[in-house]
């Protein structure tokens, strides 16, 4: 089960997970027998079970064209691959993640609820959380993954509420409880008996039935040495791996930590340089559910604007081409990241001409064109060289 991070199973029909939108089954076609060895039993024993008469094995892929009036993307993070950090011992099977801890959690996942070890199914007397692995590193991930640290907070409050006695130390690099009701919750952790190690374990490392690590404490000054059950990893939150590609496809910027990048980090949060597309949740940057929440709401409130009205206003402040001077050299075109110049042909007394044009939908008034251009046939609407050269002379004097 994907779901479930793979500790447990599913069956080839299976939903991708509860509150899936549509609530509806899928067939997963590399485990069903029927898909993959041509028959199951005497006949496909799920569409017998099937008293709707819904599946239907006759379907093929399709693509689908869809015009829209507005896109809102909302494709969310990767973890980090924790063998990077193979000091950690994630290959063990008693070093998990928050993630897979969360699963634990939840009363209809593969443990119905229970904690314990996944190497002896035994209830750990002693959980250790480690933070920031991965984050705030100058190799792997500059950035705070902002959610780890109420996390962990959360997970030690739960493992009190639902083991009793059970010792918990979490390692930490600095404590940010932000948002409203955070720092509270962590003052009432603190007075728990929870243990705070002011530090990072230099490596994790099995002893017996037990895990060990070393750790620094800043605040005591000493070296000290922890033994515990269980190992819980709260890693970076990263850009999806095809981050990349689909910022090429929709032609939208990134930030230099591969999130997608705002038009305005105040005054347009969640728009993006392109008209019609906003960005909401973790594809901007790391952020818990309330933030992620409130944005999606500001995200769908922006289309809303644009799909509530019969004509857009374009901003006029776009390239133009003097056709006379433009010699289709294709310059510009290489250059515009909106793909909004295109080559034609024109006749002209007989004589066949290439230019550029440009759509005015699509310019958004970049200025890359104007600065490749050899000849000078593009400029911009308001920034023309003369009304430059106009600025800078009132300027001089």
């Amino acid at each position: 089960s994907e779901f479930d991070m793979k500790l447990g199973k599913r069956s080839a029909i299976y939903l991708p997970f509860l509150q899936a939108v549509p609530l509806k089954y899928t067939i997963d076609p590399e485990h069903c027998l029927y898909l993959t060895k041509g028959k199951c039993g005497t006949s496909p024993a799920c569409k017998e079970a099937c008293i709707q008469n819904a599946i239907d094995f006759d379907q093929k892929e399709e693509e689908m064209e869809i015009n829209v009036g507005a896109i809102v993307v909302a494709t969310g993070y990767d973890l980090l691959n924790l063998k990077e950090m193979y000091e950690y011992g994630y290959s063990s099977k008693d070093v998990i993640t928050t993630l897979e801890l969360e699963r634990m959690f939840d009363a209809s996942g593969s443990t119905n609820g229970k904690i314990h070890r996944l190497s002896d199914k035994k209830v750990p007397s002693s959980v250790t959380f480690i933070l920031c692995v991965g984050s705030r590193d100058e190799e792997l991930s500059t950035h705070c993954c902002r959610v780890g640290c109420m996390t962990a907070l959360k997970h030690a409050y739960l493992l009190k509420e639902k083991l009793g006695e059970v010792d918990i130390n979490i390692c930490f690099t600095d404590i940010r409880a932000f948002g409203k009701g955070y720092e509270e919750f962590y003052r009432k952790l603190r007075g728990m008996g929870i243990n705070f190690f002011h530090g990072r374990p230099s490596e994790v490392y099995p002893m017996g039935d037990h895990l060990k690590m070393d750790i620094f404490d800043i605040q005591t000054d000493k070296l000290l040495e922890i033994k515990t059950d269980m190992v819980v990893l709260v890693p970076a939150l990263l850009p999806r791996m095809d981050a990349d590609d689909l910022a090429r496809l929709l032609h939208i910027s990134q930030s230099q930590d591969g999130f997608f990048m705002e038009a305005h980090p105040k005054l347009r949060p969640v728009d993006t340089y392109v008209d019609g597309i906003f960005i909401a949740g973790c594809c901007q940057s790391p952020k818990d559910i309330q933030d992620t929440v409130a944005q999606a709401s500001g995200a769908a409130a922006r289309a809303a604007t644009i799909l509530s009205k019969p004509e857009l206003e374009v901003e006029p402040l776009i390239a133009t081409v003097d056709t006379q001077l433009c010699s289709g050299c294709d310059i510009c075109k290489s250059v515009c990241d909106y793909s909004a110049i295109e080559l034609v042909e024109e006749e002209i007394d007989g004589i066949t001409r290439v230019h550029s044009e440009i759509n005015d939908a699509l310019c958004k008034g970049c200025g890359s064109c104007v600065a490749a251009c050899p000849s000078s046939a593009i400029q911009q609407n308001g920034f023309k060289d003369e009304q430059i050269d106009s600025m800078i002379d009132a300027f001089v004097k």
